[in-house]
C-alpha cells in the first residue's frame, strides 16, 4: 500500500537519497557522467533540497515506512519535480504522486 502525505524536514534524507540514486542509476543511460554529475553532484547540498521541498507544496509516496517517491508543486501550478526511487518504477507511484499534486492545484485555484 502505498500513502502520500505531505513533506516533513524528517523526510529530506529520503528525498535527497531517491533524487541522487535514480539520477545516477536510470538517467545514467542517457546522460554522460559529467552531466550526470552537475545534475546529481556526489555531495548533494542539502539545504538547497530543504529550500526547494518547503518552498513548494511538496509531498512524500511511502511504502511500507520507506519513501519511495516525491513531487512538489510550484505556486504558479507548475510542476517543479517528480522521482519515484528507482526500484520502485513502474509500480503506480508516479501516477498517485502526481494525481495529489493535481487535487492540490485545484484546492489552491490554480489553473495550470
Amino acid at each position: 500500500m502505498i500513502a502520500i502525505h505531505p513533506y516533513r524536514s524528517a523526510d529530506l534524507d529520503e528525498v535527497v537519497r531517491i533524487f541522487f540514486e535514480t539520477v545516477r542509476h536510470v538517467n545514467g543511460r542517457d546522460y554522460n557522467p559529467q552531466q550526470i554529475e552537475a545534475w546529481a553532484p556526489m555531495n548533494p547540498d542539502f539545504p538547497r533540497w530543504s529550500k526547494r521541498m518547503t518552498d513548494n507544496v511538496s509531498f512524500v509516496a511511502r511504502m511500507d515506512q520507506e519513501a519511495v517517491g516525491f513531487a512538489a508543486l510550484r505556486a504558479d501550478g507548475y510542476l517543479d519535480v517528480l522521482y519515484v526511487d528507482w526500484k520502485h518504477q513502474g509500480e503506480g507511484i508516479a501516477t498517485l504522486l502526481l494525481a495529489r499534486c493535481e487535487e492540490e492545484a485545484r484546492k489552491l485555484g490554480l489553473k495550470r
